[in-house]
């Protein structure tokens, strides 16, 4: 088992507040952010004009059930549940579900069984396009969830047998194009790799992963690794390798 993580594309990781609403019974997991003028659009209606703010949240299930996944906004929402990716050229590429107000007051609302080993995207969007405002995800179940902003403009959708890698850059570096013959997304750059964690040793210390499997980056370069085996989210500060658990 490979121990030892490799950073391979930027994303974000935007607040994440957890909370207890019974013991040992449903656990909140909230996420907050907003629709502004530096958010990301797409056209959410197909053919149609890509004027509509969205955010996309990587949603790790640590524990597999039922929960409900509702937004909370002084405006009307919308959401989209894909599994595994999401591509705003494609919305219709991995869709599991889409919501405008199951949830009232003109809120989107999910209420599923959740596989852990099954990373979901859920995309929260506007009813209307051009509209700004904060908003926030609430997730309810019998775990806590991880809520992580996802950046999807480098993405590119693939074929079953072939994938035309995204070109884009990290930092001043620029990364090449190439083809893979599997069904994922990564990208590739010409620098040798360099160990971000993890020390190739299974273990549960601040230095060591068991069962790795998601990875995440915040602009200031901090990791957010998922310590599957652990059961435990460790961030590593930019260039340390002892990590702090979240």
């Amino acid at each position: 088992m490979l121990l030892s993580l490799f950073l391979v594309s930027p994303t974000v990781v935007a607040s994440i507040t957890t909370s207890s609403l019974a013991p040992s019974t449903i656990v909140n997991s909230t996420y907050s952010s907003a629709w502004t003028t530096n958010s990301q659009k797409f056209a959410r209606i197909s053919g149609g004009v890509a004027n509509y703010y969205y955010e996309a949240i990587r949603v790790i299930v640590n524990t597999s059930g039922n929960y409900n996944i509702t937004s909370s906004s002084n405006i009307d929402t919308y959401g989209y549940l894909y599994a595994s990716s999401f591509y705003p050229s494609n919305i219709s590429l991995n869709l599991i579900a889409q919501d405008d107000d199951s949830g009232g007051n003109l809120q989107f609302k999910f209420t599923r069984f959740f596989d852990s080993s099954v990373v979901y995207i859920l995309v929260a969007t506007t009813y209307s396009g051009g509209v700004m405002a904060p908003f926030s995800i609430i997730v309810s179940g019998p775990s806590r969830v991880s809520l992580l902003y996802t950046n999807t403009t480098s993405v590119t959708p693939m074929n079953i047998t072939t994938a035309t890698i995204a070109s884009t850059t990290q930092g001043t570096t620029p990364l090449q194009t190439s083809t893979v013959a599997m069904n994922t997304s990564c990208l590739v750059w010409n620098q040798n790799p360099i160990t971000v964690a993890g020390n190739g040793t299974a273990g549960n210390s601040m230095r060591s992963l068991n069962g790795p499997w998601d990875l995440s980056i915040d602009t200031n370069l901090n990791l957010y690794v998922s310590d599957g085996y652990n059961n435990r989210i460790i961030k590593f500060s930019n260039g340390n390798l002892v990590g702090i658990p979240l």
